[in-house]
């Protein structure tokens, strides 16, 4: 993770623009960020450093849907919000991953 890289960018794309948020640590003590708090990619490294070395840590990257939008929405939009923010957050996994994830009209067909 440094600055100026692809991830660097998307993940601040995705924070400072669209409102995701970042959970980085050990579950009980997270470092979070969100578009007021993210300074840049230093301060994610900075925070799995502090994370534990004799357990386990993660790094979660969500799209914090508002208590009362959730309770106003139907499941049919609660399904499509789930799906749009995974659509967002694709181009960062891809930047991650071994094999990237494509669209459905770009997968080859199986026939019949």
């Amino acid at each position: 993770m440094r600055a100026g890289s692809p991830l660097a960018a998307e993940l601040a794309r995705l924070i400072r623009r669209e409102g995701f948020v970042v959970e980085l640590g050990d579950f009980e003590r997270n470092a979070v960020f969100n578009a007021k708090s993210y300074r840049g990619p230093e301060a994610l490294a900075a925070a799995a450093r502090r994370a534990p070395r004799n357990r386990w840590a993660g790094f979660q990257l969500y799209y914090p849907m508002p208590g009362r939008e959730l309770a106003s929405s139907n499941g049919y939009e609660v399904v499509g919000a789930v799906a749009a923010a995974f659509q967002e957050v694709v181009p960062a996994m891809n930047l991650c991953m071994q094999v990237p994830l494509v669209p459905r009209e770009r997968l080859p067909s199986l026939g019949g």
